[in-house]
């Protein structure tokens, strides 16, 4: 039986909230500080309260009379007040369900805060953690976390979850990372480590968890102040209140554990547009799973058995009433979906070179699955790429320090350009150049007669070099590899077999990276999908950059054609997250048109994926799109068009496994999808054949437009997911157009950083990337 990480609340279909409704009272009444009235009827009363939509009054979910309450808002003078007025949502009217969902999941979260020693992050109040860490290992503590959330079921009623997942913290503060008495040896080896763990290197400021004796939050690191003590920083301003001292702040606010000498970091606060100055050893630094070490690199990896184990021990420190004593009860048990809610989608037939088809599974056993993934390497290195184009670059450059050696740098260009040849049934050669200097390198790559790609070698990885070599070869495919890893892999394959073995997955890999970058299509579709496009539309983390990407599967003259084209641009507005809708519209056009060809048949039906929740007016912007390609015949007139959320990191905290028989707990396979409701599903692209570690992470996807067949989304996208080009045997979580956005979007986010840093403002980039079969 499939099984979720989910508890259902009594009463299921036929519950039903009393809920009374509190006016914000303000001479301007807005979202935000209906959200502030929220937070402080939760905070001082303990009441679970949501704003109701176009008006100045709240939904609480309490029985008896709310008193006045006053709130704080820059001087101006607001309260909430009881209206006396008693509404009732109904689980069976479809607009009450997210608001019945959202009122439980807040007193869900009250209880947890009341009930329980566990602490939260102030930007997030449905994520909590345990007050010490599982595990310590070189200084980097595991804490376990528990995100909460409460969804709607259809049919079913409401569901709460719990999913366990880690995150890592140090155990050293800031003020150990660069105060104190250090030796000039010690300092240099803290700061290195600071910028390790941070990912300062890569660009990033240094995510810190910030305990200021009252509440805990995030901020990021900008500068460590040596000069400076918490009693000699002077003429603190804290919303809008002066203090003598950053030591006078911290005492008026009862907070004794920080000393007159503690040494004072600045750091940046969401919404406040300068740093503040706070203790350096109230900050810690939040560890990214790339930089951990190697005996933490599985704790985050969390198997279904353990983490239904670990699920029941956190209801039982709520006790029989998870939601309150006087709150609805909630089932003991997971919630296993009926089989009407569950569908095993089917993977797609793969088509290679020589018109070769690797056939899906016919059945749900394991072993066809693996052999399914086992088997494309081998059909590209037998029958070889789907589709090369004709103008296929034919030199690959490989630039590698002296250090490295001219020698290994010609057998790295000789086993790439091997499996290059073999794979696009080209002759591929390697040029091989050593270089002592950066800009010795890239000068001589810009003498060549025309830009090309090249594989380049980096001994350092620092920011500014890594820059330079892309902001000067800006017309050039780079593809990266560190001398480190290099090295590593050389030096096995000289010692066993299976250190060859490692040498040429190594190998492997990175060419199959670099037959991206020349636009070869190792496999296609052998079939056609429901949809004859798909198109996704993403925005970087920083919203400084967007990026559309378009895979099309049609077929002409009995052949099954398919192209991948990715588009990667500037926004306007880079505070917000949505996209200037004539701007998109332009580029969904462009998009569509470039790669059209005269033989090419109309396009009859478009799946829009949408990465995140802020849209704004972009649903204009695909309809602007699609009248403007009804025009140019690009799309039929009957032309359907379906816009679809993908959410990413956020589907409903959900994780499903299998319960046989015997009880015993059992990963899911691939493919599964679950039916929340006819406009949401759950989807696990991954699973029991290739996923050896941890519980499969789903991404959810939500209609935007009415009717979807959602069934019909969740086959396609999955299919896309079977593109896994740069690892073959590996399952991967998303459809190839957004990994492709998401890939090339986080590539420009960390070139912005490093523009940033090293000339004080962005560069402007637009790249675009096309691959057809």
């Amino acid at each position: 039986m499939l099984e979720a990480n989910c508890h259902i609340v009594d009463a299921g279909t036929k519950i039903e909230l009393k809920v009374r409704c509190i006016e914000v009272m303000a001479v301007r009444v807005t979202p935000e500080l209906k959200e502030k009235a929220c937070s402080k009827l939760a905070n001082q009363l303990g009441i679970s309260a949501i704003p109701k939509s176009n008006s100045r009054f709240l939904y609480a979910y309490v029985s008896s009379p709310v008193d006045s309450v006053p709130i704080d808002e820059d001087n101006l003078q607001v309260s909430l007040r009881d209206s006396d007025r008693i509404e009732t949502l109904k689980f069976s009217n479809l607009e009450d369900r997210p608001l019945i969902a959202q009122l439980i999941e807040r007193q869900f979260v009250i209880n947890v805060e009341r009930q329980t020693n566990l602490w939260r992050l102030s930007d997030s109040r449905r994520k909590w953690y345990e007050p010490e860490p599982l595990k310590i290992v070189s200084g980097i503590g595991a804490y376990r976390r528990y995100e909460l959330s409460a969804i709607p079921i259809d049919n079913v009623g409401i569901g709460l979850v719990v999913n366990i997942s880690t995150a890592f913290f140090t155990i050293d503060t800031i003020a150990d990372f660069f105060g104190g008495n250090q030796s000039e040896i010690d300092r240099k080896r803290n700061h290195k480590r600071f910028t390790r763990l941070s990912q300062r290197q890569k660009g990033q400021k240094g995510t810190l968890w910030y305990d200021s004796g009252n509440i805990h939050c995030t901020c990021y690191f900008a500068q460590f102040i040596a000069e400076k003590t918490c009693s000699t920083y002077k003429d603190v301003k804290v919303n809008g209140d002066s203090y003598e001292s950053l030591l006078d702040y911290y005492q008026r606010r009862s907070v004794t554990s920080v000393r007159e000498n503690d040494p004072v970091a600045l750091v940046s606060f969401s919404g406040i547009d300068h740093p503040q100055a706070v203790a350096a050893k109230r900050l810690r630094l939040r560890v990214m799973n790339e930089a951990l070490p190697k005996d933490l690199k599985q704790v985050d990896k969390i198997k279904e058995e353990e983490r239904c184990q670990q699920i029941e021990l956190f209801f039982d420190k709520l006790g029989d009433a998870p939601l309150g004593s006087d709150m609805p009860r909630v089932a003991s048990e997971f919630w296993q979906p009926d089989e009407e809610k569950i569908r095993h989608l089917n993977c797609p037939d793969l088509l290679f070179g020589q018109g070769q088809i690797l056939t899906a599974p016919k059945d749900e056993k394991l072993s066809s699955y693996r052999k399914y993934y086992s088997q494309r390497l081998r059909y590209l290195d037998i029958y070889g790429c789907a589709k090369v184009p004709l103008t296929v670059l034919r030199n690959v450059y490989i630039a590698v320090p002296d250090p490295i050696g001219r020698e290994l740098g010609q057998k790295l260009g000789k086993d790439i350009t091997s499996l290059l040849s073999k794979w696009t049934r080209k002759p591929i050669k390697a040029s091989t150049l050593t270089y002592d200097c950066f800009e010795n390198a890239i000068a001589r790559l810009r003498k060549t007669l025309q830009p090309s790609l090249v594989v380049f070698v980096f001994e350092k990885e620092e920011p500014a070099i890594y820059f330079d070599v892309a902001h000067n070869l800006s017309d050039w495919r780079i593809k990266r590899i560190t001398s480190e890893k290099l090295n590593e892999f050389q030096s096995r394959s000289n010692k066993s077999e299976r250190g060859c073995r490692d040498w040429q997955s190594f190998i492997e890999k990175n060419a199959l990276d670099i037959l991206q970058l020349m636009d070869c299509i190792p496999w296609g579709f052998a079939n056609p999908q429901n949809y004859q496009a798909q198109l996704a539309i993403d925005v970087g983390w920083d919203k400084r950059n967007y990026a559309l990407s378009l895979l099309t599967n049609t077929i002409n003259r009995n052949n099954t054609t398919c192209q991948l084209s990715t588009i990667v641009d500037h926004k306007v507005d880079s505070k917000k997250e949505t996209i200037n809708e004539v701007i998109l519209k332009d580029k969904i056009v462009e998009l569509f048109e470039q790669g059209r060809r005269k033989k090419d048949k109309s396009i009859e039906r478009v799946l829009v994926l949408r990465d995140g929740r802020e849209c704004g007016a972009e649903l204009n912007a695909v309809a602007d799109a699609q009248r403007k390609l009804v025009e140019s015949q690009v799309f039929t007139l009957q032309v359907r068009v379906d816009v679809v959320d993908v959410h990413k990191t956020y589907a409903k905290n959900l994780r499903l496994w299998n319960r046989n028989s015997k009880g015993k707990i059992e990963r899911v396979l691939e493919g599964t999808a679950l039916l929340l409701d006819r406009r949401t599903v759950i989807l696990t692209s991954t699973g029991a054949p290739t996923l050896n570690q941890g519980t499969p992470n789903p991404v959810m996807l939500e209609a935007q437009t009415d009717n979807v067949n959602m069934i019909l989304v969740a086959e396609d996208f999955y299919a896309a997911s079977q593109f896994n080009w740069s690892s073959p045997s590996t399952a991967q979580r998303l459809a190839i157009t957004l990994k492709r956005t998401d890939d090339e979007l986080k590539i420009h986010a960390s070139q912005e950083i490093r523009l940033g840093l090293l000339r004080g403002k962005p560069t402007d980039t637009s790249e675009q990337k096309v691959s057809s079969l």
